[in-house]
């Protein structure tokens, strides 16, 4: 049986979805000095970056039981890091309920994003890039603090995140790249763009694709997207997921993805004093 998932049909898309999307989040909990809280049931990671996509729970299969517990053991953890988390819940998070249970213990439904996938069979391999456009995947040290300066700003993190995630990219460090590449996109050598690929359970999953305002609207997103899961296929890989903000939506949808769902973010910040 191939170790790939084939077709954006296949019964275990939606398993190995989940997967793909826990393993790129939960790897900022497992690095040294934050926080990865993984059962079967649910994954919880904590870091100390001040932005709530970098803190909360990512996998919910819990019993109708275990949620409250769950929800005060969240509660801890965001008081003691004093960072604001996501509880991110999907087409798969169990209890069917949980939202509601979600926002009847105050955390409340704060955006959105929409789950996506493309057969790579269908990625078009003949597009132009962008004028003065290259692609590098970061391999040192130095190229690293530049994609997570890089990522900080066309992310538009609040500023105040742009040295702690610094600090987390450098202690994730440098991924074998059979597991996970980040990218960089540079035109004229000026470092302007990102993309992280992940490489789990079966599918090439596609993560913090960003790109300086200045830069935007010319095609730079869409290449940062296409180039990693052409690398992908070309190891094998049949199928590309991504969750999309609603600014990145149409950029995939030109690209040959289609929406599965979406995953509900619940905010919960931390109690002051």
């Amino acid at each position: 049986m191939s170790v790939f998932v084939d077709n954006v049909s296949a019964p275990e898309l939606m398993p190995a979805f989940d997967a793909n999307l826990v393993e790129f989040w939960a790897t900022y909990g497992r690095a040294p000095n934050y926080e990865a809280y993984e059962r079967e049931d649910i994954v919880r990671c904590m870091t100390d970056v001040p932005f709530p996509l970098f803190n909360g729970v990512y996998y919910t299969q819990l019993n109708h039981d275990a949620v409250a517990t769950e929800i005060e053991k969240l509660k801890a953890a965001v008081q003691r890091w004093q960072m604001a988390a996501f509880w991110w819940v999907g087409p798969s998070s169990k209890p069917h309920d949980l939202s509601t249970r979600l926002e009847q213990a105050g955390l409340a439904q704060a955006g959105y994003v929409t789950n996506m996938v493309v057969n790579l069979n269908d990625l078009d391999t003949d597009t132009p890039l962008p004028p003065e456009f290259s692609l590098q995947v970061v391999e040192d040290k130095e190229t690293l603090d530049t994609w997570a300066h890089v990522v900080a700003i066309g992310s538009e993190l609040p500023p105040n995140a742009n040295e702690p995630l610094r600090v987390l990219e450098q202690a994730v460090g440098i991924r074998p790249k059979h597991l996970s590449r980040r990218y960089i996109g540079y035109v004229n050598d000026v470092p302007v763009a990102t993309s992280v690929l992940v490489l789990h359970a079966g599918v090439a999953g596609i993560y913090a694709v960003s790109t300086l305002e200045a830069y935007r609207q010319r095609g730079i997103g869409a290449a940062m997207t296409r180039l990693p899961l052409l690398d992908a296929h070309v190891l094998g890989y049949q199928v590309g997921t991504l969750q999309a903000t609603q600014m990145g939506e149409p950029i995939y949808r030109r690209l040959g993805f289609y929406d599965i769902g979406r995953i509900d973010l619940h905010l919960l910040a931390p109690e002051a004093g």
